[in-house]
Order: C-alpha cells, then sequence, then structure tokens
C-alpha cells in the first residue's frame, strides 16, 4: 500500500487545522480495510506499531516508533469497512474509505492537527 502521496492543508468545519492526503488503490473496499485495521497490514506502512480493540472508545496502543514513546488513544469512529478515525498523540488520524467500484478503493487519510502550526508526522 505503501506511495508517494501529496497532503492538502486544510480548516475543517469545526475549525481544527488537518493534512489530507488521498489516493485511490486497485483493491476492493474490504482488502483496503484490512490495510488500515489490521496490526500485520498497518505495520508495512503505518509508523508505529499499532493493536486496535476495533469498537468506538476502544484502545489503541502505539509502540515500536523511534521518533514518538509508547502511547495509547481512543477509537473515536469505527464504521467497516468505510471509516476509522482515533487519537494518535495529541493529533486525530481519520481513515475514511470509498468504493469507486468492486476493484477500486478511494483511501482518504485526514491528519487532525493539535494546532495550525504543527507539523504532521505521517
Amino acid at each position: 500500500m505503501a506511495a508517494e502521496l501529496t497532503g492538502t492543508y486544510l480548516t475543517l468545519d469545526d475549525g481544527r487545522p488537518a493534512v489530507r492526503f488521498s489516493r485511490t488503490y486497485r483493491h476492493p473496499i474490504e482488502r483496503v480495510w484490512q490495510f488500515v485495521t489490521d496490526a500485520e497490514e498497518l505495520a508495512h506502512w503505518f509508523p508505529s506499531r499499532a493493536e486496535i480493540d476495533p469498537r468506538p472508545g476502544g484502545t489503541i496502543s502505539f509502540s515500536g516508533d523511534p521518533n514518538m514513546p509508547e502511547s495509547t488513544g481512543r477509537v473515536l469512529a469505527l464504521d467497516e469497512p468505510r471509516r476509522l478515525a482515533f487519537e494518535w498523540g495529541g493529533d486525530e488520524l481519520h481513515f475514511d474509505l470509498e468504493a469507486l467500484d468492486d476493484r477500486r478503493t478511494r483511501f482518504t487519510l485526514t491528519n487532525v492537527l493539535k494546532a495550525a502550526d504543527t507539523a504532521a508526522r505521517n
């Protein structure tokens, strides 16, 4: 799933700053969902090892990132196979998937920043 992405800085409707990346993959939505929710698949592209309790309010644990101490966050939203949002440090990450057809999926990652002068880590 690794690919070079160009992000767009934006202000969300609630006034929070964010960076958004979007890419279309030649995989069905169910396969892309595995890339964003399965710890073994996440290990191929996400900077931290992440263990997810996949339910709203569930815990997500991060480890193995030399640029970030081990930490935990909370699952903010889960709508399989379309949406996963969780806390990551002081930020939020939102993974949104849209099936374009039975073989292509648009993956959008929105990194909601804690402050406008904060750099996105991913």
